[in-house]
């Protein structure tokens, strides 16, 4: 097994993208893997060692203004904005393979979304997996409050925030929660045009869901605070795709792939299950 740290370009070629290809010489296929907001490809280590022992290369990046990449923290101006550094992930991966798995998680997984209902790669994509995505926040939003971000967003689009997220509400895993405090590349708060950016496009996401139209499968914790399980649901029942499968976790929170074991292992085998049988 080898692991390859990689910098490249954003579409625009403003951002400094970060990347990390873990990957073994007998691998049968590639996954490309979209975090979720505040964290970083690192995070992702475990999870790319299991792959990679089951013949299954891993690719993953941070997002403009998270982990290594450049951009301020958690600032973008357009939904668009992420987008563009999925375009410029798949161009970066399509020189070691022209096929892959996309799959995303948290934010990711609404990257994930707009990505699949929007855009026209230029590579093969085999099916998609969702782990927990933000299609709706966990604790709705106040009127008001959505309204004051909304007036914020234009002329303060950089305003920080507290995110207000609990990383304890991440994990059962003491140890992943700790983890998650003290990791220096982890942000605490979010800018006021990411928020609204956000917000519109849980709503485009859910109606426009019918336009996917590659074999997916939605694996949502439903004790899950930081997302609304709910509305992954409704995601996936508007998906009109034939090839959908519904995963629910009963007692697991926000990041399945970092609960406690055995769960932990069991999210893993359900990822490794759909991939295998799409090969």
């Amino acid at each position: 097994m080898s692991i390859n740290h990689v910098d490249f370009l954003s579409l625009d070629n403003k951002t400094n993208l970060k990347g990390t290809f873990w990957e073994v010489s007998n691998a049968k296929g590639w996954i490309l893997w979209i975090h979720g907001f505040a964290e970083h490809r690192l995070r992702y280590d475990e999870f790319a060692n299991f792959l990679n022992q089951n013949q299954i290369n891993f690719f993953c990046f941070d997002l403009r203004g998270h982990g290594d990449s450049s951009g301020k923290r958690g600032l973008i101006l357009d939904f668009n904005d992420y987008l563009d550094d999925v375009d410029a992930a798949i161009k970066e991966l399509s020189k070691k393979t022209k096929e892959i798995f996309l799959a995303g998680h948290s934010m990711g997984g609404l990257i994930l979304g707009r990505f699949l209902e929007t855009r026209n790669p230029n590579i093969k994509i085999k099916a998609a997996i969702f782990t927990c995505p933000f299609m709706g926040l966990g604790v709705p939003v106040p009127a008001w409050k959505r309204k004051l971000a909304e007036m914020l967003a234009g002329p303060f689009p950089g305003l920080s925030l507290p995110s207000g997220l609990d990383p304890k509400d991440l994990s059962h895993d003491e140890n992943i929660v700790n983890a998650y405090i003290n990791d220096p590349k982890i942000f605490k708060n979010a800018t006021a045009r990411w928020f609204v950016e956000c917000l519109k496009n849980h709503e485009l996401v859910i109606q426009e869901a019918k336009k996917i139209q590659v074999p997916t499968q939605v694996m949502q914790g439903l004790a899950d605070k930081v997302v609304q399980p709910s509305k992954t649901k409704e995601f996936y029942d508007h998906l009109t795709v034939s090839d959908k499968n519904w995963i629910g976790y009963d007692g697991l929170y926000h990041e399945i792939l970092n609960e406690k074991q055995p769960e932990r292992k069991k999210v893993y085998e359900d990822v490794l299950t759909w991939i295998k049988n799409h090969l």
